[in-house]
């Protein structure tokens, strides 16, 4: 065999070599996104996911929230009606009344994690926050299993409030959460201290 054809087929091992590690990363990097999108579809999980940043801050919440900010931008309008750092501030600055419950503590964490990710705040500041909404939760509740029976609550309730839904709709979708709190509970509520100190 002549020298050319081993560059040849040395050239062609590097390039499938390439490839296959190419496919394995973008396929992680997209199952790794779904699993990130899954999580911030139960606000309960992600209550659980705020505290592990709070707990390790070199985590960035870039990295969590690997999406478009002009996307995000969108999405925390769509929900919060925030199309602006001034507005962020302006509406989402925490501070806890005798009124706050569960389902209030989780939009404050929703908001203010998606406001790093649309570039209204920066990590500093929206840590900063995070850490407030945490230790306003420890003093109200005794631990997981309270802050989870509210939040189910809490969540019932605001759905029978919007009107939107059937009774037979909001039925099948709080047994949904149910079982969905409850696998939280069992399997990564233990893995994170609810009274972690700050």
């Amino acid at each position: 065999m002549t020298p050319l054809i081993y560059i040849i087929i040395g050239l062609s091992i590097i390039i499938t070599i390439a490839s296959v590690v190419f496919i394995i990363s973008t396929s992680y990097r997209r199952s790794m996104r779904y699993r990130l999108a899954q999580d911030r579809k139960n606000p309960f999980k992600l209550w659980l996911l705020s505290a592990q940043l709070i707990d390790n801050q070199s985590t960035s919440y870039q990295e969590i929230y690997d999406s478009d900010y002009k996307y995000l931008q969108e999405r925390i309008n769509e929900l919060y009606y925030v199309d602006s750092r001034e507005e962020l501030f302006r509406r989402w600055e925490f501070s806890t009344t005798d009124d706050t419950n569960a389902l209030d503590y989780l939009m404050y964490l929703y908001v203010w994690q998606l406001a790093v990710g649309a570039q209204y705040a920066s990590e500093a500041e929206s840590f900063e926050r995070l850490k407030k909404i945490v230790v306003a939760m420890q003093q109200q509740y005794s631990g997981w299993e309270q802050y989870a029976k509210e939040f189910l609550v809490k969540r019932k309730a605001s759905w029978e409030k919007r009107g939107t839904r059937t009774a037979k709709n909001i039925a099948t979708s709080m047994a949904e959460l149910e079982q969905e709190v409850q696998w939280t509970l069992t399997n990564l509520a233990p893995k994170i201290d609810f009274k972690t100190k700050f």
